[in-house]
């Protein structure tokens, strides 16, 4: 589960804002992640009553010079100290297509850093792999039954609409479809150019060759 939140980091007497991502012990499993330097979020961090958080490596080669001592320094986030405990490899900025995280924390830091009750606090994204066999209406009503048993009282009206990302998630398709389709419908229009202009080319050097 994650959910995605601006955060304000002050450094050097600078307050930036930056895009951070509150996310679930298993989140970097699920994208197969690594550490670039010092480690990934992991289970313990998010039951931990040290804040901790997770920078991505364009954070740190802008901020830092990608310098290693950066591993355990202190950063002030909205007004609170958090614990730099790793950087992500280079490759991986988050799943959103409509922009980069550059800050991950544990879930447990929402209510900390962002200093908002429960219910203020919308349904996070679910990403995950489904086993075969299971229907959408069978995850979703077993994640609901999950939901009941949680000791956590604010969860337990949750709804949970299944969808199938293996096309893309609904909300990237309305907001990228139309124009993706028309890269892709420019794109075959230049490749027919291309294919006509190489037919003629090949007519004209067989009819050259003709006695």
């Amino acid at each position: 589960a994650s959910l995605p939140a601006g955060v304000n980091v002050t450094l050097d007497n600078l307050v930036e804002r930056v895009s951070g991502e509150f996310v679930s012990p298993r989140y970097f499993d699920l994208f197969h992640t690594r550490a670039a330097a010092g480690s990934i979020l992991r289970a313990p961090d998010a039951t931990d009553t040290v804040l901790r958080c997770v920078i991505s490596f364009r954070f740190w080669t802008k901020h830092f010079g990608r310098d290693v001592a950066a591993i355990g320094r202190p950063l002030t986030i909205n007004l609170r100290s958090v614990e730099i405990v790793g950087v992500v490899e280079p490759r991986f900025s988050g799943p959103s297509l409509d922009g980069r995280t550059d800050i991950w924390f544990p879930r447990s830091a929402m209510f900390p850093l962002l200093g908002i009750e429960a219910s203020q606090v919308r349904v996070p994204s679910m990403l995950a792999r489904a086993e075969d066999g299971p229907t959408r209406a069978a995850i979703a009503a077993e994640l609901r039954n999950v939901a009941l048993a949680s000791p956590d009282p604010s969860i337990h009206s949750a709804t949970f609409d299944v969808v199938d990302g293996r096309r893309g998630l609904p909300a990237n398709i309305d907001l990228y479809g139309d124009g993706l389709a028309i890269v892709m419908v420019f794109g075959w229009f230049v490749v027919l150019i291309a294919c006509s202009a190489i037919a003629i080319l090949f007519v004209a050097r067989m009819t050259a060759r003709e006695p």
